[in-house]
């Protein structure tokens, strides 16, 4: 089911899909076939994020799959296609930290909803540490995918190689550690029932809708 386009994610993300559809329309009509390509290559994994979760018995808080849909198109559409890596320096750094803060606050989420499912008991610390972990093995599946992408489409989304790729990998690793660090304040505010505002929002939200009954589906992926 798509986002309601009421919702702050859901505009986010319907914004995002126009850009998207108007310059695939456009690069149509003016025979900017790059354009195109890019342009649904971006639309095409900006719409897995959407759908994938619902597939797998797996609820995603909104917010994240917004800022799955945004990282995903500053990535490749603006980073590649308007130049904006070569034209903005900070621009890599940071999306590759705001990503890592993202995910590793994803994987207290997962952890959280396995504690409360009673499959695994870890102290604070240690769940902190699984953030860390999670969020920088995804950034090295990302940079595989960078890999893949020049290699396959000639793209340049590597840059520099070696000294771009160890860059990234660098940042991501401080984005983690913020992420974890984050989330380790959450957890031991949370024994003392402190609220946290929008993260409790957040990660609340993943949590009890993925510990319903029915809500998860094993096997569906």
């Amino acid at each position: 089911m798509p986002p309601s386009p009421e919702e702050p994610a859901g505009k986010v993300i319907w914004l995002v899909w126009g850009v998207l559809g108007l310059t695939i329309l456009g690069g149509v009509f003016t025979g900017a076939w790059e354009s195109v390509f890019v342009g649904t290559l971006t639309l095409i994994l900006t719409i897995v994020p959407v759908i994938l979760p619902k597939r797998c018995g797996i609820h995603a808080p909104r917010s994240f799959v917004a800022a799955i849909v945004v990282f995903t198109f500053c990535t490749i559409f603006l980073g590649e296609h308007a130049d904006l890596y070569e034209r903005l320096w900070w621009w890599d750094i940071a999306l590759h930290t705001g990503s890592a803060l993202g995910i590793g606050l994803l994987g207290v989420s997962l952890m959280l909803v396995l504690q409360k499912r009673d499959r695994v008991r870890a102290r604070p610390l240690l769940l902190s540490m699984f953030a860390f972990g999670f969020a920088v093995s995804i950034g090295v599946i990302w940079e595989i995918f960078e890999f893949g992408m020049d290699m396959m489409f000639g793209l340049n989304m590597q840059k520099s190689g070696l000294v771009d790729t160890m860059g990234d990998l660098i940042v991501d690793c401080l984005g983690a550690t913020g992420a974890s660090v984050v989330g380790y304040i959450y957890l031991k505010r949370k024994q003392k029932r402190e609220p946290l505002g929008f993260l409790d929002e957040v990660l609340e939200e993943a949590v009890e809708e993925n510990c319903r009954d029915g809500v998860t589906a094993p096997g569906a992926c």
